[in-house]
């Protein structure tokens, strides 16, 4: 037409109009704005089918447009115009424009409607069953019948595939349909049906991680469909599909989403406006249709399904009646009632009835109009989105013009506005009565209105909540006949009379179930009232009249005797199977706690004393079967912070058939506060089920410990239910049978403390126990008479008196003596020497000494001073202050930790050793003990978990350097025999406790064996730490024999020392053992000299420190004064002077010719022992070095400020992260269209159209457009080092040549050998020809079908061009004729086929230069982010996030003119032709791909941090981070919404919050704080470890990945053992040429590697993330090895030598052992076999000292660089030396050692003394000569 506008066309269109006809040029002149849209639409569609077959040429457009500037006011006035929409409040729909086409005239709209959706679904199902062919028997059964016609026949079958509502059918039919498409795209025969099928489909939605609710929804349409089409169903009930529903359900449980109620003051305005007469008619009448929601609690679909023709109004409201609800479709009818009553304007109702019948009337099926604008309505009913929208906007337009809300409650109100869906309508007074008190009867019957058989009017509920309440049983009854409500909102439903209604009540008919039991029929029941009322006067003046009063009074029986059969169905089922526990709907378990909290506001209920849902559906469960509280188990009372177990089981029926069932697995409380816990959410659970009323005092009542309160609490539920059970007359109620027990049965506090025979519970220091107070009476619920005195309580009254009155005169013995147990100066004991005594007593410590008294020194003997080199003396950092009461100790574990490290006492009795130790001028802790003493001024209870946590908090801070445990003997004693004294609890094959224990004796082993566990715990902890310990107990104590104490002996390396108590100055023997981890406890090894009585520790005594006759083995535990000073002083040896035990060696002077100070050779990283030095100067430096491996990895500045944040509250961090999202996102918006502007200027089209990300003739948007001005943007406001990103991307990365720099990483050192670009090129026709003919030789296989639909995908997301099969169209796209194929193979990834591109046979890889060495984070580094957390953040919960990127590196654009090497060569599945990709994105495969990729995920990373301040990393296209559990969520919404608005596409089923993430195949478990991998990721890794092996192909690609997920052995498994294997992969990573033909075949070092990680991940064990991990080393071994010089005729033998010096051991170990002949023969050949020689003395060591090296931090220091290198690396060029290297690190991985290997010159090297067969100079340093010990794979290699 020659037109280049709209304009121009409509004109045009004007000017041809004369030549139409009349009606023709009417319609077309009618509206010009619509011929202007159809010429847009018709131009956009010529350019975009121009631009279509453009793109598919591959030559893009080739006019050169200038761009679209939209800097015009009018476009500024309307960006403006659109800002000010985004922020200003909610608005009314925009009017819709209406068409040409004419309303319906049938009166059945929304009918038919609906009936057409159904004939549309119905077709549907139809087609499966016609693809389902014989299976679907509905279809294809053809049979004439005898009954039934043909067309009867197809009459019928169309009334079953239009049977169901219309949403319905749709899900159904679509879930079934992708059922069917799985099938045809897995090759799988669909039919017939079976249960594998469906399993295997059920696998894959598992894989797909789809949602809680998709397999039991499958398994629903799947029985739809079957039940329609008559198709043969399997058993979806099925054991496995079961559980994987059950697994599914268990692992994606999500937080259930309610509706948010409408404000009442919205309510209010809302009804202001009906009755407004300012407003349009149109607007008052649509409110009040909402309204109507409102006060009827009706759901949008009800409210809709109304005719107007039924609607009648009342005098007590407006009556009406739903033709179909969601729950009821019989269209039966479901009656409703909104009720004449309003918050504010009572006459809302009235009013919009009144404007509601002005309307034009005409028969239709639905209730109201759609409004189109305020004052135009549309004829068809209401959509459910303009809804929402209408009520957002009136509620919104009456919050703001009401005058009565005050304006600080407006903003708050808008907000809740903007957040109200249609269903806040049903839910507002639901949400009013609870917050109002309502019962929970009223509650239910008003959100179940629909229900016939209860149905009541919902003024009933609005009773009570302000001026508006009514009842529509209006009766007033007298007091004490007053009906129960249940049968009063019968009474109101049935509109019963008053006076009928008060003839009821004075007759005794009062509840339902006495209505319910008038009779069977309405005769017998007609019958029964005539006998009861004997004046027929009442019921009224005539026959009629009475005949109408017993025809109600007939309707309300029948009501109440339908409730009665439903509650006794309902109670059948539940006894026909003891295992089925009926669900509480969601809004009732919500309604109970709303009640309660509202009830008891100052109870708090936090998640660990909420009851689960799960323990409230079970009591009522048993409740409402057995009529009584059941007793349960404490394990048995579930809260809500538990994690449910279920386990199999056996469960009888009714009929005693068993069947296997599921049932809550019991979990057994491990403290005091935990039972509490327990017991608070079970009376809160009675009470949300009204059946008590109770608070837990009577229990807190003098409990101190677990065994106690467990034994109080067993015995009064158990007497409770019984009671209640079976004495049901006295006892009706739990509430009185727990009044009756509180009252009358004290007598269990007495019997449990009786049975559980603790002492240290009755305390004479503390007031004499009185009686438990009683808890406030309750008004009997059946029975208000007063409690009768019994019998027997007056006994147990007299017995507790009496009890008092003893425990009086023993306080007043103890007050008389007080002065007496003080601690006068002690007398001299003549067993002991008085040379030693007087030292002894005369000691004075001043922290300053140089020597350890008393360490070696006999009886005679002065202490030895050093002679030549002494170690340093550790200054003892002392505190600001001690605390003596643990009430006085800051609770917060930094401040004490920072005073530290200290000494700690448990079971410290009465505290001598602390005293003893803090005279040492030691920091020390206040002793722990429960009874109180001179020195333990407060009690501690080890088995209280909140003071047990704080203690161990600091353990794990490294804050306590020495803990000594002196844990009660008393139940592992030998002393307790079966001779009338205690009996035995325990015996040497049962040390836990004797199986027949019963009663009190098996609670008194229980508490032994916590006490154990708890002293186990603490030991190791600190031993862990680097900190020593010691235990004290009998010698001949069965607690030695503990699994307990046998695991600490092994993993803490600790041994015994025995010795007598009467050689430590002890009135009796009483011998003795401590277990200790240090050897300057060796000189406490004493026994009876022999020349002294001892006192018999036989029979009892009174104690004035207990108060009370004792055991004389109980007055013995106390420590004597001697031997807590020489325990102290070998305590602050350890402390002082840590190298004490090894002075002598340090002295050793080497025999070489060089002198010290000689600087060694640095190899890789710098050696520990830098400088050349003696070798008993290297001695000391290697162990007071820190060990290399405890080192804190350094944090980046940019990550350490992120964690500065967290120094502040939750609420400020969630704030600032608001205000920036806000910002960014607002920035985001603003600049899409610059960043539009910048990439339409792209010449090249497909780099345009990857960048954009849509085609050119749409707009940019947000989450697909690389956002380069925001790149920018972000970048610059980090001052990050990386600018030039956005401009590289915009441009494209090279992907052959030096790859471009960033800035961000260090440079590339190593020297590399590139292959010239123009050789390559030169070379191109060569290549390709080598490249196509590999492709041909590729069979066809399931897997390259797999590869070119992936590829043919990435065509379609457009970061490729293809398919091509000429050769010369390759060369017409690239440009270029001397272009390179890279050949597309499969890489087999678990269950997936991923494919890679091959670019190092082509030289591409090898035409690639590094230029800086990538730097990615590892596990080390996100543990030690997690220890600044945890120590920025202490008590607080962390919890991590996780997102992938999707098809990271495809999402990276090439440089245009670098195609030329990224064309991709595969075979086409089908015609078997070799077919053409031309990449746009990066492929994997290329080495440059790595690190422009990874440059773009470290700048974004970089502003999650810097900008956001989020603790985040990035590894390849892994992002994730950790945060405490208040602010993981928004840093989880920010990664996603940074990553959406610069167009990084991420994938969302990937994405994690927990607080278990898997990273890399790591899970890092916060609640444990271990890092572990999932048995699944273990299969995982192993599998793709055996295909790589299987295969004998590692490409350096695949390296890269496979070293990504194995790093974390470097840091999880003990001994960072996989560190060693690590090396020959990252090799393989970094090479870019094949090795020669076998291209990138695995060689031996990667089998070797390899095969190492497989076995390393099977066995590997958790690694935990302490608090503090900088440790010196544990051991430090020299190793060396000779050979003679072949030059020389030197007859001596190979022989290697080691020694170990050991922190803690007595003495230092050597051995010299000589190498057999034998085993040589098996080696290489070579000129000098000093290699072997040198690398069997490490493995000769680890074997020989293995009893002192398990789980210790080691540095082995060897003298050979070549066996270091290997011994680091893993692997050797050398077969022989290969097996050697495996030996080695077997030892390693079976020891737990983490290792440190270095190298030591020889002449500081003390090992080569023994290794030429010089033992001699070591012992004259103290050294202990030992055998060495051959590992049996050493024996066996000389074979």
């Amino acid at each position: 037409m020659g037109v280049s506008s709209a304009a121009e066309f409509s004109a045009k269109v004007a000017e041809w109009a004369g030549s139409f006809e009349p009606a023709v040029a009417q319609v077309l002149l009618k509206d010009s704005g619509q011929l202007e849209n159809f010429w847009s639409l018709a131009i956009r569609a010529e350019k975009m089918f121009f631009e279509s077959t453009a793109f598919q040429l591959g030559f893009g457009l080739c006019d050169n447009r200038p761009p679209e500037t939209r800097g015009s006011p009018l476009d500024q006035l309307r960006q403006a115009a659109g800002v000010r929409a985004l922020l200003s409040g909610p608005k009314a729909p925009n009017k819709k424009l209406k068409g040409l086409a004419q309303a319906s005239d049938s009166v059945t709209p929304l009918l038919d409607q609906e009936n057409n959706e159904k004939a549309k679904w119905a077709a549907r199902l139809e087609a499966i069953g016609q693809r389902a062919g014989p299976a679907a028997k509905l279809l294809v059964q053809q049979e004439q019948s005898d009954e039934l016609s043909p067309s009867e026949l197809s009459r019928l079958r169309q009334i079953v595939l239009l049977s169901g509502a219309p949403r319905t059918m749709s899900a159904h039919v679509r879930a079934y349909e992708k059922f069917e498409h799985w099938a045809t795209a897995s090759s799988v025969v669909l039919y017939p049906l079976t249960v594998d099928k469906i399993l295997k489909y059920c696998l894959v939605l598992d894989q797909r991680e789809c949602g809680r609710s998709v397999v039991p929804a499958f398994k629903t349409s799947v029985k739809w469909v079957a039940s329609r089409l008559a198709i043969d169903l399997p058993d979806v009930d099925d054991q496995r599909l079961k559980a994987i529903q059950d697994q599914i359900v268990s692992s994606r449980a999500t937080t259930l989403k309610e509706a948010v109620p409408i404000p009442i003051a919205a309510v209010c305005s809302m009804e202001a406006i009906v009755v407004n007469p300012k407003e349009f008619a149109q607007a008052r009448i649509f409110v009040w249709w909402l309204l109507c929601m409102v006060f009827a609690s009706l759901r949008f679909d009800d409210a809709i399904h109304v005719k107007p023709s039924e609607l009648v109004m009342q005098d007590e409201g407006l009556f009406g009646v739903a033709w179909q609800t969601k729950v009821e479709r019989k269209r039966s009818g479901t009656r409703f009632m909104v009720p004449k009553v309003g918050f504010r304007h009572n006459d809302w109702l009235e009013t919009g009835w009144s404007l509601f019948k002005l309307l034009e009337v005409q028969d239709r099926d639905f209730w109201m109009f759609e409004l189109n604008s305020k004052s135009e309505f549309d004829q068809r009913p209401p959509s459910h989105q303009r809804t929402v929208k209408w009520l957002r906007c009136f509620a919104h337009q009456g919050v703001m013009l009401d005058r009565e809300i005050p304006a600080t409650e407006r903003k708050g109100l808008i907000e809740t506005v903007d957040k109200l869906t249609v269903h806040s309508c049903r839910v507002t007074l639901l949400d009013a009565a609870v917050h109002a008190g309502r019962s929970t009867e009223e509650i239910g019957l008003q959100a179940n209105w629909k229900n016939p058989g209860a149905a009541a009017s919902v003024a009933q509920c609005l009773a009570g909540l302000g001026p508006v309440a009514s009842m529509v049983d209006r009766t007033t009854y007298p007091d004490d006949q007053v009906p129960e409500l249940a049968l009063r909102q019968v009474f109101g439903r049935q509109r019963l009379p008053e006076n009928l209604c008060l003839l009821a009540a004075e007759v005794g008919l009062r509840t339902m179930d006495t209505f319910a039991m008038l009779g069977d029929n309405i005769t017998g029941v007609k019958q029964t009232l005539n006998r009861i009322v004997t004046d027929p006067a009442r019921f009224g003046a005539d026959a009629a009249a009475q005949e109408l009063a017993l025809t109600n009074l007939t309707a309300v029986w029948k009501t109440c005797s339908t409730l009665q059969e439903h509650f006794a169905s309902r109670r059948a089922k539940m006894e026909e199977d003891p295992s089925k526990v009926p669900e509480i709907p969601g809004e009732d378990h919500a309604e109970f706690r709303e009640q309660f909290v509202h009830k008891h506001p100052d109870v708090l209920l936090p998640p660990h004393r909420e009851p689960h849902r799960k323990l409230v559906e079970r009591i009522q469960r048993d409740y409402l079967v057995h009529g009584a509280v059941m007793f349960y188990q404490v394990g048995e009372l579930r809260t809500r912070s538990e994690v449910i177990v279920q386990k199999a089981g056996i469960s009888k029926n009714a009929e005693d058939l068993l069947k296997v069932v599921t049932v809550d697995q019991p979990v057994s409380a491990a403290s005091e506060s935990q039972v509490m816990d327990k017991l608070h959410a079970f009376f809160v659970a009675l009470e949300y089920l009204n059946i008590c009323e109770f608070t837990l005092d009577e229990w807190r009542h003098e409990n101190k410990g677990l065994a106690l309160l467990l034994t109080v609490d067993s015995l009064i539920r158990k007497k409770v239910h019984r009671l209640n059970h079976d004495q049901r007359k006295s006892f009706p109620t739990f509430s009185s049978a727990l009044l009756e027990v509180l009252a009358n049965h004290k007598q269990l506090w007495n019997d449990a403390r009786s049975s559980a025979e603790l002492d240290k519970f009755k305390q004479a220091g503390q007031q004499a126990p009185s009686t438990p107070p009683r808890a406030p009476k309750r008004a009997r619920e059946a029975d208000d008479s007063p409690l009768e005195v019994s019998p027997k309580a007056k006994k147990n009254k007299a017995r507790r008196e009496r009890q008092k009155a003893v425990l009086a005169r023993a306080k007043a013995t103890l007050a008389d003596s007080k002065g007496a147990r003080k601690e006068s100066k002690v007398s001299k004991d003549a067993r002991v020497p008085a040379n030693e005594w007087s030292a002894i007593t005369a000691f004075k410590y001043s922290g300053e000494s140089d020597h350890f008294c008393g360490a070696h020194a006999g009886a005679n003997e002065e202490p030895q001073s050093l002679t030549r080199s002494e170690a340093p003396i550790a200054p003892v950092a002392q505190p600001k202050q001690q605390w003596l009461r643990w009430a006085d100790v800051p609770q917060n574990v930094h401040e004490v930790a920072a005073q530290g490290p200290w000494f700690l006492e448990i079971f410290a009795g009465t505290a001598r050793l602390t005293d003893a130790v803090r005279q040492m001028g030691i920091p020390c802790l206040p002793p722990i003990d429960v009874m109180i003493s001179q020195h333990v001024q407060d009690p501690f209870d080890v088995l209280d978990a909140d003071r047990w946590t704080f203690i161990m908090q600091l353990v794990q801070m490294g804050a306590i350097f020495f803990v000594h445990c002196g844990t009660p003997c008393n139940t592992f004693s030998a002393a307790r025999k079966a001779d009338g004294g205690p009996p035995p609890l325990r015996s040497p094959a049962c040390p836990e406790g004797l199986p027949a224990l019963s009663g009190s004796n098996w609670f008194l082993a229980q508490i032994g064996n916590l006490f154990v566990d708890r002293t186990v715990e603490v030991c190791l902890g600190v031993a862990e730490m680097g900190g020593d310990f010691s235990i004290e107990n009998p010698e001949k104590s069965l607690i030695w024999s503990t699994r307990g104490i046998q695991r600490l002996l092994r993993c803490a390396r600790a041994w015994l020392i025995h010795f007598d108590q009467c050689a430590w100055g002890a009135p009796s023997m009483k011998p003795t053992s401590l277990c200790v981890t240090h050897a300057a406890f060796s000189p406490l090894h004493r026994r009876c000299p022999g020349h002294h009585a001892h006192e018999v520790l036989q029979g009892q005594v009174y104690s004035e420190f207990f108060g009370k006759v004792v055991y004389r083995t109980k007055l013995a535990q106390e420590y004597p004064h001697l031997l807590c000073a020489a325990m102290a002083e070998a305590i602050s040896a350890i402390r002082v002077r840590p190298l004490h035990l090894m002075e002598a060696s340090f002295g050793l002077l080497s025999t070489g010719k060089r002198k010290p100070g000689y600087q060694l050779k640095r190899g890789a990283m710098k050696p520990l022992l830098e400088v050349e030095s003696e070798p008993g100067q290297a001695i000391l430096r290697a162990m007071s070095i820190d060990h290399p491996f405890s080192t804190e990895i350094a944090v980046e500045p940019g990550l350490q400020a992120a964690l500065q944040q967290f120094a502040y509250s939750s609420e400020h961090i969630l704030q600032r992260r608001s205000a920036l999202l806000h910002k960014w996102g607002a920035i985001a918006q603003s600049s899409l269209e610059a960043t539009d502007q910048i990439l339409r200027r792209i010449p090249d089209a497909p780099l345009r159209h990857l960048l954009r990300g849509v085609p050119d003739h749409e707009p940019a948007q947000l989450g697909v457009t690389c956002h380069l001005v925001l790149y920018k943007l972000m970048l610059a406001a980090i001052n990050s080092v990386d600018q030039d990103l956005p401009h590289c991307l915009l441009s494209g990365f090279p992907i052959v040549g030096p790859i471009l720099r960033s800035g961000r990483w260090p440079p590339y050192e190593k020297a590399q050998s590139p292959v010239a670009v123009a050789l390559m090129q030169s070379r191109a026709w060569e290549i390709r020809k080598k490249i196509i003919a590999h492709v041909q030789a590729v069979p066809i296989t399931e897997n390259l079908k797999k590869i070119w639909d992936a590829t043919v995908e990435d065509v379609h997301e457009g970061s490729c061009i293809g398919p091509v099969f000429d050769q010369k169209d390759v060369s017409f796209l690239v440009g270029r004729d001397d272009w390179i194929p890279t050949q597309r193979f499969e890489v087999v990834q678990k269950n997936k086929v991923r494919g890679c591109d091959s670019a190092t046979t082509n030289l591409i890889n090898q035409a690639t230069v590094i230029t800086e060495k990538l730097q990615l984070p590892s596990t080390d580094s996100n543990v030690a982010a997690l220890r600044k957390l945890r120590a920025m953040c202490p008590g607080s919960e962390l919890a991590g996030w996780v997102l992938d990127e999707r098809k990271a590196y495809r999402q990276v654009p090439i440089r245009p003119d670098h195609r030329m090497f990224s064309v991709i060569a595969l075979k086409e599945p089908a015609s078997g032709k070799t077919a053409f990709f031309v990449m746009i994105g990066h492929s994997f495969g290329l080495v440059s791909a790595v690190y422009n990729y990874n440059r773009r995920s470290a700048a974004i990373n970089e502003i999650l941090v810097s900008l956001f301040g989020l603790i985040a990393f990035s590894f390849y296209d892994d992002k994730y981070g950790f945060e405490p559990v208040q602010t993981v969520e928004s840093a989880h919404q920010i990664a996603q919404h940074v990553h959406w608005w610069l167009g990084a596409k991420f994938d969302r089923k990937k994405l994690q919050l927990s607080r278990a993430p898997t990273i890399l195949g790591v899970t890092y478990d916060l609640d444990d704080f271990v890092l572990e991998i999932k048995d699944d990721r273990k299969s995982d890794l192993i599998e793709e470890i055996d295909h790589i092996l299987h295969s004998g192909l590692l490409d350096p690609g695949t390296a890269g990945k496979l070293k990504g997920k194995l790093m974390f052995g470097a840091s999880q498994l003990w001994g960072k053992v996989g560190r060693a294997f690590l090396r020959v992969i990252s090799e393989r990573q970094y090479a870019r040429f094949p090795f020669g033909d076998s291209g990138f075949a695995l060689d031996e070092p990667l089998r070797f590697a390899l095969e190492h990680w497989r076995h390393l991940i099977r066995a590997g064990p958790p690694r935990p993330i302490e608090m503090k991990k900088i440790k010196k080393p544990d051991v430090v071994i020299f190793t060396d090895g000779f050979t003679p010089d072949p030059r020389d005729d030197d007859p001596r033998p190979d022989r290697v030598g080691a020694v170990l010096f050991d922190r803690r051991w007595e003495a230092p170990l050597q051995f010299s052992e000589v190498i057999p002949k034998e085993m040589q023969k098996n080696w290489a050949p070579r000129k000098t076999q000093i290699v072997p020689v040198e690398m069997i003395a490490p493995i000769l060591a680890l074997h020989t000292f293995r009893e002192r090296l398990f789980g210790t931090d080691l540095i082995l220091l060897i003298d050979s660089e070549a066996v270091e290198s290997a011994l680091v690396k893993g692997y050797s060029s050398k077969s022989d030396l290969c097996t050697l290297v495996s030996v080695f690190w077997n030892l390693i991985f079976e020891l737990r050692v983490r290792v440190f290997i270095d190298r030591v010159s020889t002449d500081s090297n003390p090992a080569d003394w023994p290794s030429r067969d010089d033992l001699s100079t070591g012992e004259k340093a103290g050294w202990k000569t030992v055998q060495a010990c051959w590992p049996g794979e050493l024996l066996s290699f000389d074979r």
